[in-house]
């Protein structure tokens, strides 16, 4: 047989497509700078401040370290907050008590991403807690997942539930930051007609996600991935329109993210 030739004049650039971690960074230099900046790290999934689900990652707490690393968004899953996973489901005469996850949702933000002002000061506005806010610098490092895998989790097979509870907190967090991405579906499993309804309801009522979201978890996914990217391009050419942007006085393209993938055995043995 003929033997391997490396012809090493002849170089082309590998491209990389996208890395990230859930919860990657520990405390600061946990791991160190130095190796997350070697990975070129794009999103990092960050704990919420005041997340009781897991003991270590606040997104407040490790942020330097991520952006001197080079991370180009900290991702928050604000449900994360709660303890128990699946998440604790605040509840209020039998239905979700949506104005407590509001008000969770919004304490958060106002840590996170603002600055305590007085009324009357540049940029300053009234709080729901009654106090007045400016947004500060860490408000562009952040992007928020305002219900992490619905299809199973709160909502289950509730699209029409899930519809409204993600319209009330969507201008929850836009009422406090304009300029706000939040991310979603954010499904488990992928979903065509859900997507489809979902998307055609936030188009109707003026809250398309800033960034679309679903997760790649089956040992099928990678194979799946390429179906899915062809129906989310779909939706985005559908609804992310110029008529949507003169209705809402907000031009903007989503991003694309499957911010969970990979099976665990992918993660001891990453060839695959």
């Amino acid at each position: 047989e003929d033997p391997i030739h490396f012809d090493m004049s002849k170089r082309e650039t590998l491209f990389k497509g996208s890395t990230g971690f859930l919860y990657g960074e520990a405390e600061i230099n946990v791991p160190s700078i130095d190796l997350l900046s070697g990975l070129q790290p794009d999103v990092m999934v960050q704990k919420a401040y005041g997340g009781k689900q897991h003991p270590t990652g606040d997104a407040v707490r490790t942020g330097s370290a991520l952006l001197a690393a080079g991370a180009k968004d900290m991702q928050i899953y604000l449900q994360d907050y709660y303890l128990e996973w699946p998440y604790d489901t605040p509840y209020k005469d039998g239905e979700i008590d949506l104005d407590s996850y509001q008000k969770t949702v919004e304490e958060i933000l106002y840590v996170m991403i603002c600055d305590e002002a007085q009324q009357g000061d540049e940029g300053s506005f009234l709080g729901s807690d009654g106090n007045y806010y400016v947004l500060n610098e860490n408000s562009n490092n952040y992007s928020y997942v305002l219900f992490n895998e619905p299809d199973q989790i709160w909502y289950s097979w509730n699209i029409e539930g899930l519809e409204k509870a993600w319209k009330k907190i969507y201008d929850a967090v836009h009422a406090i930051d304009p300029d706000a991405r939040c991310a979603g579906p954010n499904y488990s499993g992928f979903n065509e007609d859900h997507y489809r309804q979902f998307f055609a309801y936030c188009y109707n009522n003026d809250c398309l996600p800033e960034v679309i979201s679903w997760h790649e978890l089956g040992d099928i996914s990678m194979t799946d991935f390429y179906d899915h990217y062809d129906i989310v391009k779909d939706i985005q050419e559908t609804y992310y329109t110029d008529a949507y942007a003169a209705k809402t006085g907000r031009s903007y393209q989503p991003e694309f993210l499957v911010n969970e993938y990979a099976r665990h055995y992918d993660i001891g043995a990453p060839g695959g």
